[in-house]
């Protein structure tokens, strides 16, 4: 299996966007952003370029076809389950952590939903440098 991975102008504007969304999600000062731990800037921007890098591999594939928002919608909900399956047993114990951890995984939703979004539509964009 061969990866090829190049960087592109949609790339750009999915972490530019998802960071936007992430500073929108958390400044309002909703109940569920209080127990989060502080978000380091660096981090987040290293970890939001790995996550495009991966979705980009992954619509890349033979095995994901995305070309539709709903396509994109179909992708996110699917890996935001994986996401909540995986980590729901060391989060969920009562239905306040239930309800904090739905809301968080709705967050993760929306940034793959972000991602997949900008990836797939923002596609003919070219920067010259």
């Amino acid at each position: 299996m061969d990866i090829r991975v190049s960087l592109n102008s949609a790339m750009v504007i999915a972490v530019v966007a998802v960071e936007l969304m992430n500073m929108l999600w958390y400044s309002a000062g909703p109940s569920w952003a209080r127990r989060i731990a502080q978000r380091l800037f660096p981090t987040t921007i290293v970890c939001d370029i790995g996550l495009v890098l991966l979705l980009q591999i992954l619509i890349d594939s033979t095995f994901v076809r995305v070309s539709t928002w709903l396509d994109v919608v179909k992708v996110a909900v699917i890996l935001t389950l994986v996401y909540f399956c995986l980590e729901a047993p060391h989060f969920v114990s009562n239905s306040n952590t239930f309800l904090y951890f739905l809301i968080h995984s709705m967050h993760k939703f929306c940034m793959i939903f972000v991602m997949l979004f900008c990836i797939v539509n923002f596609n003919y964009i070219y920067v010259l440098i």
